[in-house]
């Protein structure tokens, strides 16, 4: 299973011969983008932000304690997997499994995790991290990383990229024009492997103009290709 080559050909990802894993295009993704957000939402719960009670559980067994989870499940699965004929079956454990179409190998709480993995890769998206707060000795050390943490959030918001300014390097900042007919299709996370092998093209350009004049290699630390590598 090649993740990231399918992603790169925009193919989809047969997953252990238990069902297949559309990335959503960007045309889809972008004409309502709150939809598919929600879609996302089974698959970024990690067992980090589960209280101690419950971290006994898989995050498969905590999505099926849900009724508002499971529902938020299936409709994800339909439009990832493409396929509505998914059957939930107990196995001689008592635990649910899903089977989707007349695939002999089932969707269970061992091999959940790897999917929503592969999930969020195609999609841009991470799981939910849990953070600590630090212990303060103080009221005032308490405040003083408190207004830190804010500070800290208001910045990154101002360096948020935007969907569309990502699009726009990665269509017309390589060594090629790339038409708008052939980016829709991509998943997020092809946009954004494009978009960032751009950029460090573009960086490692500069670099090499630098040591041209100067004859410093000191700003070139990998050639173009190590940076064209697909991580």
């Amino acid at each position: 299973m090649d993740i990231k080559s399918s992603l790169m050909l925009c193919e989809s990802i047969n997953f252990h011969d238990i069902c297949d894993i559309y990335p959503i295009e960007l045309k889809d993704y972008i004409r309502d983008d709150d939809k598919f957000n929600k879609l996302y939402l089974p698959y970024v719960i990690s067992k980090d932000i589960l209280t101690e009670e419950y971290k006994k559980y898989s995050v498969f067994e905590i999505i099926f304690a849900n009724d508002e989870y499971m529902e938020t499940l299936f409709n994800s699965l339909i439009v990832f997997c493409k396929t509505e004929n998914i059957k939930i079956k107990t196995n001689n454990n008592g635990e649910p499994e899903l089977y989707f179409n007349d695939n002999l190998k089932s969707l269970n709480k061992n091999n959940f995790d790897e999917l929503a993995d592969i999930i969020l890769l195609s999609g841009g998206k991470e799981k939910y991290k849990a953070e600590k707060i630090p212990i303060f000795e103080t009221a005032e050390g308490y405040e003083c990383w408190k207004k830190y943490e804010e500070m800290k959030e208001k910045y990154s918001k101002k360096q948020d990229v935007s969907v569309a300014n990502i699009i726009n390097v990665a269509q017309s900042g390589g060594r090629s024009y790339i038409t708008e007919d052939t980016i829709k299709h991509w998943s997020m996370w092809k946009l954004m492997n494009t978009y960032s092998s751009n950029i460090n093209r573009d960086g490692y350009d500069k670099q090499y103009s630098q040591y041209l004049v100067t004859g410093k290699t000191d700003g070139i630390k990998e050639h173009w290709s190590e940076l064209l590598k697909v991580k």
